[in-house]
């Protein structure tokens, strides 16, 4: 294994924080997005699909998945 800080050299919580914003996280590889206003963020490649959702859903103001 690597260890992370050669895989990913900058971790965004601290300096985020420090400027007053909020982080969340969960498990790696686990989908998670957050939508804030117009500013919309995901965890990491899983969340991919989930993204493009949401920001379907803040381009149109409509729901990309409808009820059968």
């Amino acid at each position: 294994m690597f260890e992370s800080s050669f895989i990913i050299p900058h971790y965004p919580q601290k300096p985020l924080e420090e400027a007053g914003g909020v982080y969340s996280s969960i498990e790696p590889y686990t989908p998670k997005v957050v939508i804030d206003g117009k500013l919309i963020t995901g965890q990491d490649q899983s969340a991919a699909s989930e993204y493009a959702l949401a920001l379907l859903h803040l381009m149109t103001g409509h729901s990309p998945v409808s009820a059968a």
